[in-house]
């Protein structure tokens, strides 16, 4: 058993963090062995922060049922044990399933015709960084994300935190020559995700948080 610190792992993820918001966009592209789906999330803890420099950034491969996604999920299991995070495996195993129960039982409900085959996850790893060569980051068995095409709904799971949401796929021009196929972004402050309050509310809402 290794003594090191697993590579990849984030033990922060679990702690009781508020996130103050997040953004998704998901990319496609065609390669010479099919179709690549990837997401980029981004996490901020304040709104001081700018998405290009904010707390958390990851990217996750979304597969579909295949072996590569069978093999990633092994290795990265057969690696928590070989550093004794026995408890973030078993987080892992569980919450992969429950991701794609989760999505699954919100996709079929408008959609009869539904498939699981449609379903793409996978597991979050450091957003590379480029420079001569791509340098792959190792996996970070906290984050993992589920994605539908067929009914834009979007999954992720970062330590205890979960949420669904649908993603837009009204794109710019710009997103789109980038391959950008859904983007969204959401508050997770209840305080400033409020739509029935009118103008003196709000007002009144800001002047008590300073």
């Amino acid at each position: 058993m290794e003594n090191k610190e697993m590579p990849g792992l984030m033990p922060a993820l679990w702690e009781d963090l508020e996130w103050y918001a997040f953004q998704v966009t998901v990319f496609k592209h065609k390669t010479a062995r099919g179709v690549s789906v990837k997401a980029n999330i981004k996490g901020k803890l304040s709104s001081r922060e700018r998405w290009d420099n904010c707390a958390f950034d990851h990217m996750v491969s979304l597969q579909g049922r295949s072996r590569n996604a069978a093999k990633a999920m092994h290795n990265l299991s057969e690696k928590c044990l070989q550093y004794g995070q026995v408890d973030v495996r078993e987080w892992m195993l569980k919450n992969y399933q429950s991701l794609q129960d989760r999505v699954t039982e919100y996709a079929v409900v408008d959609n009869p015709g539904w498939k699981k085959s449609y379903l793409r996850t996978g597991i979050g790893r450091q957003t590379s960084k480029w420079g001569d060569r791509r340098v792959m980051q190792p996996l970070n068995p906290g984050v993992l994300a589920c994605y539908d095409a067929s009914t834009n709904i979007f999954g992720l799971t970062l330590g205890h935190y979960r949420r669904l949401e649908i993603v837009n796929r009204t794109l710019t021009e710009a997103q789109e020559r980038h391959g950008v196929v859904a983007y969204s972004w959401w508050l997770t402050d209840e305080n400033f995700c409020q739509t029935t309050e009118n103008p003196n509310d709000r007002l009144a809402r800001f002047r008590s948080n300073n």
